[in-house]
């Protein structure tokens, strides 16, 4: 983001008039990663920092191909990274994004402004709960549908066992104790004043703070979902996902939980050619098609 401009990436179906919107955000700690991010050990580029290994971008990203060939639009933010740009200066460009594809802006570019949801995987889901949150307690309309994956929800690591492995499953964490430890510090600076919107499950009455996320109020059936997790069983943020599940329940807020066994932290980016990947894209596909009323397939093309 550049003097005062956010740049969206926009993914659209080709031959679907008015799709509906995903407003897709990405992971990387929260301190790298672009809308054409996407993790792969696959003509990896090795940099020096402990934190990420491997690192490439690419533009063949199948997750927004997947959402475009379904029909929906995909709508992505370049948000500002820490530890240029701490937090809540991230958060601050994610609800500038929904703003625009809820506006009468985004429905002249020929989308479907009235239908919109918001997905987050790592840090991104951070950021989409924390837009979810937001939106409530501004009294705005709630997304179709907050679709969290490998989420990150806390930027505290004592209350989380699933931080500290067993030495079987330590070789699988993609994200490290150490690195949470680090990343807290680019993010948050020395602040222990952080709200639910900046780290949900710092929350200290769910009921209060997540009751109301639920969907909006549709003509379409099947009843939607208003949050649908997904949690990975080698992920050491695996926890963050069943507590955030926990306290949604609590606060009745209609949620899925699926959790993944076996797999680790956002391997639907990290891993993206595997049978599980292409499954779980599959779920993610038929969860928004719920979401926004469409029970049909689409079968289209891919445009920018």
């Amino acid at each position: 983001m550049a003097s005062g401009k956010l740049r969206l990436v926009i993914v659209k179906p080709m031959n679907v008039s008015k799709p509906p919107v995903v407003v897709a955000i990405h992971g990387g700690g929260g301190v790298i990663g672009v809308p054409e991010f996407v993790l792969s050990p696959a003509n990896a580029t090795f940099v020096t920092s402990s934190l990420i290994h491997l690192l490439v971008y690419r533009m063949d990203f199948p997750l927004y191909t997947a959402f475009a060939e379904a029909g929906f639009a995909v709508v992505s933010p370049d948000y500002r990274l820490a530890p240029e740009h701490p937090m809540p200066a991230a958060l601050y460009d994610v609800e500038s994004a929904w703003t625009w594809a809820t506006s009468e802006q985004a429905s002249a570019a020929g989308l479907d402004s009235a239908r919109v949801a918001v997905y987050g995987s790592s840090a991104g889901s951070n950021l989409a709960a924390g837009l979810a949150i937001r939106l409530k307690n501004q009294g705005k309309e709630a997304p179709a549908l907050t679709l969290l994956d490998s989420v990150l929800l806390d930027d505290r690591i004592a209350p989380y066992k699933s931080m500290l492995p067993d030495e079987s499953i330590a070789p699988y964490h993609v994200w490290k104790r150490s690195d949470a430890e680090r990343v807290r510090g680019w993010l948050h600076g020395d602040r222990e004043d952080l709200g639910v919107e900046e780290a949900p499950l710092r929350s200290q009455d769910p009921v209060k703070d997540f009751g109301g996320l639920g969907p909006h109020s549709l003509t379409l059936s099947p009843p939607i979902h208003s949050s649908d997790l997904s949690v990975c069983e080698l992920d050491s943020l695996r926890d963050h996902g069943l507590l955030y599940a926990q306290s949604l329940y609590s606060a009745n807020v209609p949620t899925s939980l699926h959790v993944w066994g076996g797999a680790p932290h956002a391997f639907v980016t990290l891993c993206p050619g595997t049978e599980l990947a292409g499954r779980v894209r599959g779920e993610y596909v038929r969860a928004l098609k719920a979401a926004f009323g469409r029970g049909d397939v689409v079968s289209t093309r891919v445009g920018q």
